[in-house]
């Protein structure tokens, strides 16, 4: 059986097709027709041959492996608008952020998919009365917590690592699900501290080494599978910096999703090189098969030219496919200000879709295009008026899903 969706055969249209199966009284559909009615109509330029890496990853992860997604942007990444107060709503917001709604997505259409993962502050200690430290009614997540002068320094992707200053200081990370895999990327540079790593306060997992070569490395330890609270504490009078907390089952595939977006986030941001952890030097560090750029709404929303906008994202976008991951590019959310309202956006969005997509052969989600302008939102999809909520989030991470599982 062919079906011609459209006015008719002849008319532009999508041929789908399957078999009618007796037993069921229904027609089932073929694998390629099954993504054809599955790819949102907000998608341009998503083609198996730009998104391979993702494709192996993904069939990596059904198998048992253990791929990454990082997502590059902004507030709107980290989740700004989804939490239950303070400055753009940020307390609790991590759990409700597009890195949770994806992983939920994705598994909803049957790739095992994991978020909840620790990778820098995320700029929110810059909002006020916003904590990152656990304390009840102020931070962003209840998940991490730590002790004596430990704080914020060093911008790197995901801005900003966690420093632990003296001896006995202690960085402590609580994973939503069970795992028996912590992987830390740390700094390593002349003088730096060796911390230990343990679960639950038990037994010493191992040692990182701070002191050495300059450079942005990964340690992996393993653990008894179960839910466990990751322990990492100093052992010396020096500094240590952590930049990501990651932690999966070893015994169950997953696609771990990485959120190196920040608050206030700009493309200029992502391509720092003046240390050896900033941006534009560890753009590959997560070891990620598909990076997610929805880099616009500062841009578009301050000062930045449009020239200026598209250098900087073709040196970002450059620099991702050199690191050996594929890209997806996507437009900001619809905001409502004067430079949206004035077209200045529009252009954006334009050269997304028609320029950098294009020229780097990139698929590009049109967020803009598919809520269309935020005046239009249905009641409760935004905080303010750059901000969505949870439930625009929600929708959001189900037409990235869509696209991921549908090519």
């Amino acid at each position: 059986l062919t079906y011609y969706v459209g006015a008719d055969s002849a008319a532009p249209h999508v041929e789908i097709a399957g078999e009618y199966d007796a037993a069921s009284g229904q027609t089932v559909l073929d694998d390629a027709s099954r993504a054809a009615v599955r790819m949102p109509w907000c998608a341009y330029n998503v083609k198996q041959s730009n998104m391979a890496r993702w494709i192996a990853a993904r069939e990596s992860a059904k198998a048992g492996g253990h791929p990454s997604i990082s997502l590059f942007g902004d507030s709107t990444f980290v989740g700004a608008g989804a939490g239950t107060g303070g400055t753009t709503a940020l307390i609790g917001a991590k759990a409700r952020n597009v890195e949770s709604k994806l992983a939920q997505a994705l598994k909803k259409l049957g790739v095992p998919a994991r978020g909840g993962h620790f990778c820098g502050n995320n700029n929110v200690t810059s909002a006020a009365s916003i904590t990152y430290d656990g304390t009840a009614g102020t931070s962003y997540s209840t998940q991490l917590a730590y002790t004596g002068t430990a704080g914020w320094s060093q911008q790197t992707l995901g801005v900003l690592m966690l420093r632990l200053n003296a001896t006995g200081e202690k960085a402590s990370w609580t994973p939503t699900q069970s795992f028996d895999t912590v992987v830390i990327t740390y700094v390593r540079n002349a003088g730096l501290a060796t911390v230990n790593i343990d679960v639950d306060g038990g037994a010493s997992l191992g040692t990182i080494v701070g002191n050495g070569a300059t450079g942005v490395l990964t340690a992996s330890f393993t653990c008894a599978e179960g839910t466990h609270t990751v322990n990492i504490t100093n052992t010396a009078n020096a500094q240590f910096y952590i930049r990501s907390i990651k932690c999966y089952s070893s015994t169950r595939g997953s696609v771990d999703i990485m959120t190196a977006a920040h608050w206030g986030g700009l493309v200029a941001d992502f391509n720092g090189t003046s240390n050896a952890w900033s941006p534009g030097n560890v753009i590959g560090i997560d070891g990620q098969s598909l990076t997610i750029v929805k880099l616009m709404t500062n841009d578009a929303n301050g000062a930045t030219s449009l020239a200026t906008y598209q250098s900087g994202m073709e040196t970002l976008i450059g620099r991702i496919k050199a690191a050996g991951s594929d890209v997806m590019l996507m437009s900001g959310n619809p905001f409502n200000s004067a430079n949206y309202s004035s077209g200045k956006a529009a252009t954006f969005v334009a050269n997304l879709r028609d320029t950098l997509a294009v020229n780097f052969d990139c698929p590009f989600l049109d967020l803009d295009g598919y809520f269309g302008p935020q005046t239009e939102q249905r009641v409760g999809y935004y905080f303010d008026s750059l901000h969505p909520t949870e439930a625009l989030y929600a929708e959001e991470a189900d037409l990235i899903a869509q696209v991921l599982t549908a090519i």
